[in-house]
């Protein structure tokens, strides 16, 4: 919905806001829509057609000077490419993210380089203008992202804190204000719009953390020298320049001529495997699946279509990578996961313990860990929110007195691996949640046997691997002959 008439006269803003903009956020006046029908007539960007998209990205992410953090970064290019989902079901929306990490451990940094990977209409940056922008502006925000630098910043300001709850459950704006007559009026601007949000916190608004993908930048000794031979290889000048005219050319194309939907023809295969722990899991799975789409989309030019014209993601080819990212993330959500940072602090506290301390002070873990004062600080306080850690000092006394609170969850397989589809389809004869009897062997076989419901057959084409190799099998033998075991059958 757009602004009521002589909206700009009538209605101030609800509090004075004499920030200065030194930059003027991206147009798109002349932008209708980011999903139009594919244009068959458009060549497809070199980048389109690449083998390894995202490796490609790592790599010019390091030459950009991005050290380590590979996993934030991934992830929020798969997120800021999930924008142009087309939100047609709960399924397909964008994924909000929230980089966390103490000062200085480099979370702006990634979000600001992998933010240059994408042309200025992909998003908004409201460290460049008033935080009532969002409020007033006529320009479009669908399909693009709000960009929050830091968490502390809106912090305190409720009404736009409850503007960016409403567009990660919405994922629209809606704003409701009064003009100086007190007539209400709501303003809609329409999505779909993800958001990004850094924070030196170990949480933020409770509603907004179980909406969005939260990922701790790395704080380790090792992580430092990385980023120093970084420093170094930027001062040399070592390797190319990043093309940034071609990745902004990729996602043009993917926005303007793309394909934007996806099939994802294992997802109750998938459900059926998934664990039922938490309520959580139930947006966490949701997030999975976008993800999943997002990463198909990227690679859409690797990807058969159905007879709709829509993109098949595959278990090997989307799924594997994605689980790869987020497993752990969507395990330490849950509970049923912690990051190695946080067993490192727990061991330590646990070690302290054992040499004797009746309680270890933040004193004595900075100087055991050697992370330094602010990453230990981090560290604890992230271990007394999931209860790893437990501070027994009472309200009267200065500092904290810690000892190892619950049990770290196992390290049991939490999503359900490529391997895993593959036993449960062979412990249920080879049959497929929709039904199909036909033997898994088959569905790369060469026979001429088909299943009854297509679906299955996408699934089954994409589920027989080489549990050894992990490679998918080719007519005339058993994998694509990567490893020994394989080759040798096939010989014989």
């Amino acid at each position: 919905m757009s602004l009521p008439e002589g909206y700009r006269s009538t209605f101030a803003p609800d509090e004075p806001d004499n920030r200065t903009n030194d930059r003027k956020p991206v147009s798109l006046s002349e932008e209708k829509s980011v999903r139009v029908d594919v244009d068959s007539t458009r060549t497809k960007p070199t980048l389109a057609l690449e083998t390894d998209i995202l490796g490609r990205f790592r790599g010019d992410l390091s030459r950009a000077g991005v050290a380590g953090e590979e996993r934030l970064a991934v992830v929020l290019y798969l997120a800021l490419t999930s924008r142009v989902l087309p939100w047609d079901k709960p399924t397909e929306r964008p994924i909000s993210v929230i980089p966390k990490g103490t000062t200085s451990t480099g979370k702006s940094h990634v979000t600001k380089t992998t933010l240059r990977f994408f042309p200025g209409s992909a998003y908004v940056d409201l460290g460049s203008m008033s935080k009532r922008y969002l409020f007033y502006s006529e320009e479009s925000f669908a399909h693009r992202f709000i960009i929050v630098p830091e968490w502390a910043s809106v912090a305190e300001d409720d009404e736009l804190v409850a503007l960016l709850r409403t567009l990660l459950s919405e994922g629209r704006i809606i704003h409701g204000t009064v003009d100086e007559k007190r007539k209400a009026t709501k303003i809609e601007k329409e999505g779909p719009t993800g958001l990004i949000v850094t924070t030196t916190a170990a949480a933020v608004d409770s509603e907004m953390e179980t909406r969005c993908l939260s990922l701790v930048t790395d704080d380790t000794p090792e992580q430092t020298r990385r980023i120093y031979d970084a420093f170094a290889d930027l001062e040399e000048e070592n390797g190319s320049a990043v093309d940034w005219e071609a990745w902004h050319d990729l996602q043009a194309w993917i926005a303007e001529h793309g394909e934007t939907r996806v099939l994802i023809p294992f997802v109750r295969s998938l459900g059926e495997l998934m664990p039922t722990s938490s309520t959580r899991l139930r947006r966490d799975y949701v997030s999975l699946l976008c993800l999943v789409r997002a990463h198909a989309i990227l690679y859409q030019a690797q990807r058969e279509r159905d007879t709709q014209g829509r993109i098949i993601a595959t278990i090997e080819g989307d799924y594997a990578p994605i689980r790869a990212l987020v497993a752990e993330l969507i395990a330490e959500g849950v509970e049923a996961g912690a990051s190695p940072a946080i067993r490192e602090t727990v061991a330590a506290v646990r070690a302290l313990q054992d040499e004797g301390a009746a309680h270890v002070s933040p004193k004595a873990l900075i100087k055991k860990l050697g992370v330094g004062r602010s990453a230990t600080y981090d560290r604890i306080n992230r271990a007394l929110l999931k209860g790893h850690l437990v501070n027994e000092a009472t309200k009267d006394e200065r500092g904290m007195k810690l000892v190892v609170g619950e049990l770290l969850p196992g390290e049991e397989e939490f999503l359900p691996s490529p391997q895993a589809f593959v036993r449960a389809l062979e412990e249920r004869g080879g049959r497929t949640s929709s039904g199909s009897t036909m033997p898994v062997s088959q569905g790369l076989s060469g026979s001429p046997v088909r299943p009854v419901n297509p679906l299955d057959d996408w699934v089954k084409r994409d589920l027989v691997l080489c549990l050894i190799c992990e490679a998918r099998p080719v007519a005339g033998g058993p994998c694509s002959l990567r490893c020994a075991v394989c080759r040798e059958a096939a010989a014989a």
